[in-house]
């Protein structure tokens, strides 16, 4: 296959693009490298080519320009995907968000790319009044800038589906962790505050719960969206939604009390963020059936796992954090 990807040198995209490499698919992958983009990634692998530059500025000449504008895929992944850069910006999540997956949807309708599969987020249907695990159906209603943004995103996909017969699927993924997330993220911000000699930092009262998913897990489910075969066309108007989850709920204050204890590290409360929502949870039984699909990683092994990545690749992370956390 030969597969278009946004937002290939970020964190999810990173491990789908690898996911793609290593089944022998080639990958042409625009990335505008903002300060969460890895220049290095995948570089020296031959069946990769980079277009560097903004996904909302996207035109399919540019694509023409390779010599080959037609794909077998399309995976669109670029996005603002830090919840506190959204509360801060809230005009640039959301704009990124929308627009980005806009102009990602039409570049495929005008080249006639199928499947086109856009990657959302749990969070877009925001807390239930019973915590209770989302689903395929559970309504939108977003708590934070960035959700909105992603809601609206993926708003637009299913009207794209819905208004031209595209091949559309969107994959909502839970909170994914592991190797090469940046230090923002929680889980590796707790990992590299230890090993820096700071505590690791706790939101608020440490009681909200999520449900975590390793990031191979996550880039698995998504390429499963790619290869399963979904009715699409005018005689099926419903959204096609993947949620992706693993089935593995923790506490925060749990979650940053265990990383503290493998490092032998401490914990400091700092403020909640607004709109902090309770829980984030999905559940994933439809795509385990439809996708054949299920989250292989045991939660205890993955975080140690991930904690010894981070304390293996110090250069990685320090690097990126002595430049104001970008990586150029």
């Amino acid at each position: 296959m030969r597969v278009l990807v946004t937002g290939g040198c970020g964190f999810i995209g990173r491990h789908v693009v690898a996911g793609l490499l290593a089944r022998g698919d080639s990958v042409v992958d625009v990335d505008s490298l903002t300060y969460a983009g890895d220049p290095e990634a995948h570089i020296l692998h031959s069946g990769y080519t980079r277009i560097v530059q903004d996904v909302r500025d996207l035109h399919p000449d540019r694509l023409r320009a390779l010599g080959n504008s037609r794909f077998d895929a399309l995976i669109h992944l670029a996005a603002e995907s830090h919840v506190d850069n959204s509360l801060g910006s809230p005009e640039r999540a959301v704009g990124v968000n929308v627009l980005c997956t806009s102009r990602v949807v039409e570049v495929a309708r005008f080249l006639e790319i199928s499947p086109v599969v856009v990657i959302s987020t749990d969070e877009v249907t925001g807390d239930r009044e019973d915590l209770s695990p989302s689903s395929e159906t559970t309504s939108i209603r977003p708590s934070s800038p960035y959700s909105a943004g992603k809601a609206g995103g993926e708003v637009l996909a299913h009207a794209y589906r819905r208004s031209y017969g595209m091949d559309i699927r969107v994959v909502r993924p839970t909170n994914c962790y592991g190797p090469y997330q940046h230090p923002e993220k929680l889980i590796p911000r707790c990992i590299t505050s230890i090993l820096s000699g700071k505590p690791a930092p706790l939101y608020g009262d440490g009681l909200q719960r999520r449900d975590w998913l390793h990031v191979t897990d996550a880039a698995m489910g998504i390429l499963a969206a790619v290869d399963t075969v979904t009715p699409c066309g005018w005689d099926t108007p419903d959204p096609v939604i993947y949620c992706l989850g693993a089935r593995n709920i923790q506490r925060n204050v749990d979650l940053v009390g265990e990383i503290a204890g493998v490092l032998n590290g401490s914990i400091e409360r700092v403020a909640d963020r607004p709109g902090h929502d309770r829980l984030y949870c999905t559940d994933p039984s439809y795509a385990d059936v439809v996708l054949n699909w299920r989250a292989a990683w045991v939660w205890g092994e993955a975080l140690g796992s991930t904690v010894a990545w981070y304390s293996s690749h110090t250069d990685w992370w320090k690097r990126m954090i002595s430049r104001g956390g970008r990586w150029a």
